[in-house]
């Protein structure tokens, strides 16, 4: 779709906009929603653990440092996630419309099990180590054989 899109606008940049503005609107849609839903349940919620029975529920300013508290307690790559999304979705606008969608696709889900495959050998982002399996690297060389097929053919 972002690259159909960005291909009538002319634009990989305008594109990704566009799509990261619809999901930022559904998703303060959704938290909208959430909230009305849950908010008249809050005040006769039942204490949290630690909480004496008689404690009157935390105030709204009170919940909202400690969803900050617990925010700036998050480890680094948590802030790039933004990031990544972002240049995730402009390359995939930028390149179906040069490459192609299926071979746009299938170079990104390379990169995706590359990129795990590296993860779980070195223990990267605090992930327990696996040691990568013979038959993981073989399933990689064919999905890099599949890309250097299409490309020639």
């Amino acid at each position: 779709i972002n690259g159909r899109l960005g291909s009538e606008l002319g634009s990989a940049l305008h594109a990704s906009f566009i799509s990261f503005l619809i999901g930022t609107l559904l998703l303060v849609l959704i938290v909208i929603i959430q909230e009305g839903f849950t908010h008249g349940r809050r005040a006769d919620a039942r204490p949290r653990q630690g909480q004496a029975a008689s404690e009157p529920a935390p105030s709204a300013t009170a919940a909202f440092m400690n969803r900050l508290a617990v925010i700036g307690a998050s480890p680094w790559w948590f802030w790039i996630g933004g990031l990544i999304g972002a240049t995730y979705v402009f390359g995939n606008a930028f390149l179906a419309p040069v490459l192609g969608t299926g071979l746009t696709v299938i170079i990104v889900l390379f990169g995706q099990i590359c990129g795990g495959l590296t993860v779980d050998q070195f223990g990267l982002l605090r992930a327990s180590k696996r040691r990568v399996t013979g038959i993981q690297i073989v399933g990689a060389a064919i999905l890099l054989a599949g890309i250097i097929a299409i490309r020639l053919f």
